[in-house]
């Protein structure tokens, strides 16, 4: 096929992280899902194909009936369980980037844009200067979560070592920053988890017992967090 990859994927996935409040691992996922509905349905995706609900289910729909005809998503990637939820995420966190960084009528202003419409410079309409407000992560409330658990996974007690004595570990907010949620950067709403369990609470396709989390001395969850987390899984 020959559909261009998804536009700007670099730019949407620091402002997902940035901007939307999802961890790095959720925006690569993103990416990659945008990434394969281009590449594997012909499905162009870009600050004018995705800006609201109604683009988003069009694709959907449209990716849909592809996969339910093979049984299987992309081969080799992601098999079809909650395949359709994820890209719907995905896609939503698109229209969300496009409409902050592309506001409506502004494309033909980008760098991007200019180059490709080989317009000359005196011919375009003036820039559109945006304040834009990012959420400040704490990464030292993090660190101190990893440390506690000594980069030991509390869903499954994995512990990921890279290479001797290299540990690998992500931290999850039970209450994501990221609007609509709003939740808070402290320790009592993180958890050390693997990448693994990362994108399945990323996603909420698990949920959370808090008897069988790992403790550990000098971290403690707050209930009401775990609690929140568990409302949005299906």
């Amino acid at each position: 096929m020959n559909t261009p990859p998804p536009a700007h994927l670099p730019k949407f996935q620091d402002w997902i992280v940035r901007s939307d409040g999802k961890a790095d691992g959720t925006a690569k996922i993103y990416a990659r899902f945008l990434t394969h509905c281009a590449e594997h349905y012909a499905e162009t995706i870009n600050e004018q194909t995705v800006r609201n609900d109604a683009d988003v289910q069009r694709i959907i729909n449209a990716v849909s009936g592809v996969v339910n005809q093979r049984g299987r998503w992309v081969k080799g990637t992601f098999n079809t369980f909650d395949v359709k939820r994820n890209l719907v995420f995905a896609l939503q966190a698109y229209a969300r980037f496009a409409e902050a960084v592309f506001p409506t009528g502004s494309t033909a202003q980008t760098p991007e844009f200019r180059q490709a419409a080989d317009v000359p410079n005196d011919e375009l309409p003036q820039r559109l200067k945006m304040e834009v407000s990012r959420l400040i992560r704490d990464t030292k409330v993090v660190r101190e979560v990893k440390a506690a658990h000594g980069n030991t996974c509390q869903v499954c007690s994995l512990k990921l070592e890279l290479s001797p004595g290299r540990l690998y570990s992500e931290g999850h907010h039970l209450k994501p920053l990221g609007q609509p949620h709003s939740g808070p950067d402290v320790k009592d709403n993180i958890l050390c988890v693997c990448p693994n369990c990362h994108t399945l609470l990323d996603f909420a396709a698990v949920k959370i017992d808090p008897k069988k989390l790992r403790t550990a001395s000098g971290h403690s969850v707050r209930q009401e967090f775990i609690d929140y987390h568990n409302q949005l899984c299906p």
